[in-house]
């Protein structure tokens, strides 16, 4: 859901992925923009590299599923195991904003990208408020309010434990342009693309609304369930408000669930995002 279809093609294309490219995806994950691409440009070669052994056994179990034949290993974006000059397109998605040292990183990927091969790097933008909508509900939703001031509750707690600094301490996101011109790269373009999620868009189909709601109530219990194992968290949040919360997004969903085609309210989550691209 973070990048709309209709925009995959166009990605490809900006990313200059074509039938036959050699094509390396560093910090891959678990494998989603290598998949991309790969659905894009069905005869590309694609390698994924990301120093977790387990999203890279899950990347290899994804795109097994799909049936798409990429290659995922583990390795360090720091000293990619590869020769000089081996890829004509390096790209990352959401990686250069965590890296600790982003400099260093993309030396190793001009390195091996061959002269006139592309660099590009899709970086979010959503970490920024901008364009985000907590929500507009109708008097009905008795849990709308009180879900809005509680979310806000325990994000300043989630955050005071776990700062969100800590996890973008690489290029910042509108930075990244300036980024690929003092790495020296040329031809620099920015593409915004991104994808604005609401359960009352009624672009968004019926299928992915479903699924969003599951993801969404699964992501919040078992990330409220580990916070709360921590002492300190309970300091900052009470056992009875995190129950609380449990039975408001219940509430919510359940809400959804019941009314599939609601137009009534407007809560928008995710933003923009950023594909930088450069030619060495």
């Amino acid at each position: 859901m973070l990048i709309e279809p209709e925009m995959e093609p166009l990605i490809g294309k900006w990313c200059a992925v074509k039938e036959g490219s050699h094509v390396l995806d560093v910090g891959c994950g678990t494998g989603y923009f290598t998949r991309l691409l790969k659905r894009t440009v069905p005869g590309a070669r694609l390698k994924g590299l990301d120093a977790e052994e387990e999203f890279v056994l899950r990347a290899r179990e994804e795109a097994g599923k799909a049936g798409l034949d990429i290659e995922f290993l583990a390795g360090y974006a720091e000293t990619l195991p590869f020769e000089e000059n081996s890829f004509d397109v390096v790209v990352s998605h959401t990686f250069l904003t965590i890296a600790s040292d982003p400099a260093r990183v993309f030396g190793e990927m001009k390195r091996v990208v061959r002269p006139g091969g592309r660099i590009a790097s899709v970086t979010p933008m959503s970490f920024s408020p901008h364009g985000i909508s907590v929500g507009t509900y109708p008097t009905e939703c008795g849990w709308g309010k009180e879900l809005m001031e509680m979310t806000r509750d325990l994000s300043m707690a989630y955050n005071k434990l776990m700062p969100l600094i800590n996890f973008v301490c690489g290029v910042p996101p509108t930075e990244l342009p300036i980024f690929f011109a003092r790495q020296g790269m040329k031809n620099i373009c920015a593409y915004p693309i991104g994808f604005f999620f609401s359960l009352s868009n009624g672009a968004v189909p019926m299928e992915n609304k479903r699924l969003w709601l599951e993801l969404y109530e699964k992501s919040e219990f078992e990330k409220l369930d580990t916070y709360m194992k921590m002492p300190e968290m309970r300091e900052l949040f009470s056992e009875e408000k995190a129950e609380r919360y449990r039975q408001l997004i219940r509430e919510k969903c359940d809400y959804y669930r019941a009314r599939p085609e609601e137009n009534a309210i407007w809560e928008w989550i995710g933003g923009s995002t950023l594909l930088v691209t450069g030619d060495t």
